[in-house]
């Protein structure tokens, strides 16, 4: 389920390659917008069913190391079923 600031962004975030600069509180569900564009990068190099993974790169970054470390260990726990290398 998305909340208000998701919805509002969710066409543009994951059906578009349009850029994004989303400014919201803490915990008002950036890091999921960052996941949906992710996903729609994965999704347009899919062919016949197989993931084209040198054909992309995806790249996020932090400034507070912390919340780095927050995202690091989410995006390779919900990527590692795809075999992807998500790396520090």
């Amino acid at each position: 389920m998305l909340n208000r600031i998701q919805s509002v962004v969710f066409e543009t975030a994951y059906k578009t390659n349009e850029n994004l600069l989303i400014c919201a509180p803490t915990g008002a569900g950036k890091t999921n917008i960052a996941m949906l564009t992710i996903l729609h990068v994965i999704q347009q190099h899919i062919s016949q069913g197989v993931i084209k993974k040198d054909e992309f790169k995806v790249s996020e970054t932090s400034r507070i190391y912390t919340l780095f470390a927050q995202l690091f260990l989410s995006r390779s726990q919900k990527l590692c079923c795809v075999l992807f290398i998500v790396s520090q």
